[in-house]
Protein backbone atom coordinates (compact mmCIF):
# COMPACT_ATOMS: atom_id res chain seq x y z
CA UNK A 1 0.00 0.00 0.00
CA UNK A 2 0.90 3.42 -0.65
CA UNK A 3 1.00 5.95 2.14
CA UNK A 4 0.89 10.20 1.25
CA UNK A 5 -0.30 13.12 2.73
CA UNK A 6 -3.51 14.68 1.81
CA UNK A 7 -4.46 17.99 3.73
CA UNK A 8 -2.35 17.03 6.94
CA UNK A 9 -4.15 13.09 7.18
CA UNK A 10 -2.41 9.94 6.06
CA UNK A 11 -3.92 8.41 3.49
CA UNK A 12 -3.28 4.62 2.23
CA UNK A 13 -4.28 3.75 -0.97
CA UNK A 14 -3.94 0.26 -2.31
CA UNK A 15 -3.10 -0.56 -5.66
CA UNK A 16 -5.66 -1.10 -8.21
CA UNK A 17 -5.74 -4.86 -9.28
CA UNK A 18 -7.82 -4.64 -12.28
CA UNK A 19 -6.47 -1.87 -14.06
CA UNK A 20 -6.26 -2.26 -17.82
CA UNK A 21 -5.00 0.70 -19.19
CA UNK A 22 -2.87 4.05 -17.95
CA UNK A 23 -2.57 7.89 -19.38
CA UNK A 24 0.71 8.69 -20.04
CA UNK A 25 1.43 12.25 -21.20
CA UNK A 26 -2.05 12.20 -23.07
CA UNK A 27 -1.90 8.99 -24.72
CA UNK A 28 -3.80 6.02 -23.46
CA UNK A 29 -1.49 2.49 -23.02
CA UNK A 30 -2.89 -0.75 -22.63
CA UNK A 31 -2.08 -2.87 -19.70
CA UNK A 32 0.19 -4.91 -22.71
CA UNK A 33 1.85 -1.90 -24.28
CA UNK A 34 3.23 -0.91 -20.82
CA UNK A 35 4.16 -4.44 -19.51
CA UNK A 36 5.98 -4.90 -22.71
CA UNK A 37 7.86 -1.79 -23.22
CA UNK A 38 8.99 -2.26 -19.35
CA UNK A 39 10.53 -5.49 -20.38
CA UNK A 40 12.03 -3.71 -23.28
CA UNK A 41 13.55 -1.75 -20.82
CA UNK A 42 15.42 -4.63 -18.58
CA UNK A 43 12.44 -4.93 -15.97
CA UNK A 44 11.10 -8.34 -14.73
CA UNK A 45 7.12 -8.54 -14.26
CA UNK A 46 6.44 -10.30 -10.95
CA UNK A 47 2.87 -11.23 -9.96
CA UNK A 48 2.59 -10.04 -6.36
CA UNK A 49 -0.64 -10.21 -4.08
CA UNK A 50 -3.39 -9.23 -6.87
CA UNK A 51 -1.14 -7.45 -9.36
CA UNK A 52 1.80 -7.61 -11.24
CA UNK A 53 4.95 -5.23 -10.41
CA UNK A 54 8.05 -4.37 -12.55
CA UNK A 55 11.13 -4.93 -11.02
CA UNK A 56 14.70 -4.35 -11.80
CA UNK A 57 18.31 -5.80 -10.78
CA UNK A 58 17.52 -7.02 -6.90
CA UNK A 59 14.28 -4.75 -6.49
CA UNK A 60 11.37 -7.01 -4.46
CA UNK A 61 7.90 -6.48 -5.31
CA UNK A 62 5.80 -3.99 -3.34
CA UNK A 63 3.14 -2.05 -3.07
CA UNK A 64 5.37 0.82 -4.52
CA UNK A 65 6.30 -1.09 -7.86
CA UNK A 66 3.05 -1.78 -9.66
CA UNK A 67 3.51 -2.19 -13.33
CA UNK A 68 1.26 0.95 -14.00
CA UNK A 69 2.79 3.10 -11.14
CA UNK A 70 6.85 2.00 -13.04
CA UNK A 71 5.33 2.93 -16.37
CA UNK A 72 3.97 6.23 -15.58
CA UNK A 73 7.27 7.40 -14.01
CA UNK A 74 9.68 5.37 -16.68
CA UNK A 75 7.74 5.32 -19.56
CA UNK A 76 8.27 8.66 -21.87
CA UNK A 77 7.75 7.49 -25.05
CA UNK A 78 4.61 9.40 -26.83
CA UNK A 79 2.38 7.57 -29.40
CA UNK A 80 2.83 8.97 -33.21
CA UNK A 81 0.67 11.87 -33.47
CA UNK A 82 -1.63 10.60 -36.54
CA UNK A 83 -1.20 14.21 -38.64
CA UNK A 84 2.30 12.37 -39.32
CA UNK A 85 1.45 9.63 -41.20
CA UNK A 86 -1.53 10.74 -43.79
CA UNK A 87 0.36 13.76 -46.25
CA UNK A 88 -1.42 11.83 -49.25
CA UNK A 89 -3.99 9.37 -50.85
CA UNK A 90 -5.82 8.69 -53.94
CA UNK A 91 -9.73 8.23 -54.15
CA UNK A 92 -11.15 6.09 -57.25
CA UNK A 93 -14.86 5.78 -58.27
CA UNK A 94 -16.99 6.12 -60.68
CA UNK A 95 -16.98 9.27 -62.77
CA UNK A 96 -20.16 10.95 -61.36
CA UNK A 97 -19.44 10.57 -57.72
CA UNK A 98 -15.86 12.47 -58.81
CA UNK A 99 -17.89 15.12 -59.69
CA UNK A 100 -19.90 15.43 -56.79
CA UNK A 101 -16.70 15.30 -54.76
CA UNK A 102 -15.32 18.32 -56.89
CA UNK A 103 -18.51 20.14 -56.70
CA UNK A 104 -18.76 20.22 -53.20
CA UNK A 105 -15.02 20.83 -52.54
CA UNK A 106 -15.98 23.79 -54.82
CA UNK A 107 -19.15 24.67 -53.24
CA UNK A 108 -19.29 23.39 -50.21
CA UNK A 109 -18.78 24.72 -46.78
CA UNK A 110 -16.61 21.97 -45.09
CA UNK A 111 -15.60 21.09 -48.95
CA UNK A 112 -13.72 24.78 -48.89
CA UNK A 113 -12.22 24.00 -45.59
CA UNK A 114 -10.87 21.10 -47.22
CA UNK A 115 -9.81 22.72 -50.17
CA UNK A 116 -7.48 25.39 -47.80
CA UNK A 117 -5.68 21.97 -46.25
CA UNK A 118 -5.34 19.85 -48.89
CA UNK A 119 -4.66 20.03 -52.92
CA UNK A 120 -6.81 18.02 -55.17
CA UNK A 121 -5.77 16.86 -58.39
CA UNK A 122 -8.09 15.44 -60.68
CA UNK A 123 -5.65 12.47 -62.65
CA UNK A 124 -8.41 10.97 -64.80
CA UNK A 125 -12.73 10.47 -64.63
CA UNK A 126 -12.24 8.48 -61.79
CA UNK A 127 -9.51 9.01 -59.93
CA UNK A 128 -8.47 12.16 -57.61
CA UNK A 129 -4.83 12.73 -55.64
CA UNK A 130 -5.24 14.50 -52.82
CA UNK A 131 -1.69 16.27 -50.90
CA UNK A 132 -1.66 17.74 -47.34
CA UNK A 133 -0.65 22.18 -48.32
CA UNK A 134 2.91 22.83 -47.15
CA UNK A 135 2.25 23.96 -43.11
CA UNK A 136 -1.28 22.23 -42.63
CA UNK A 137 -2.15 19.29 -40.62
CA UNK A 138 -4.37 16.45 -41.19
CA UNK A 139 -7.72 16.16 -39.13
CA UNK A 140 -9.95 13.29 -39.42
CA UNK A 141 -13.06 15.04 -38.59
CA UNK A 142 -12.84 17.00 -41.57
CA UNK A 143 -12.68 13.84 -43.69
CA UNK A 144 -15.82 13.09 -41.58
CA UNK A 145 -17.70 15.97 -41.84
CA UNK A 146 -16.57 16.17 -45.99
CA UNK A 147 -17.96 12.70 -46.61
CA UNK A 148 -20.99 13.06 -44.68
CA UNK A 149 -22.09 16.63 -46.23
CA UNK A 150 -21.24 15.46 -49.93
CA UNK A 151 -24.21 14.74 -51.69
CA UNK A 152 -24.87 11.15 -52.51
CA UNK A 153 -26.78 11.61 -55.47
CA UNK A 154 -28.05 8.26 -57.71
CA UNK A 155 -26.67 7.11 -60.67
CA UNK A 156 -27.29 9.08 -63.50
CA UNK A 157 -28.33 7.50 -67.04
Amino acid sequence: MKTFKLFGANITHKPIADLQAIKIKGFEYSKREVIDALIRMGYQIVKFKDYECAVKDAELPSDFNVWYMVGRDVLTVQKPALNSSLNEFKLNAQEYIIDEILEHLENGTVGQGISRSWECIKIDDSNLKFSLKNGCTFNPADLFWFGYLTPDTLVKS
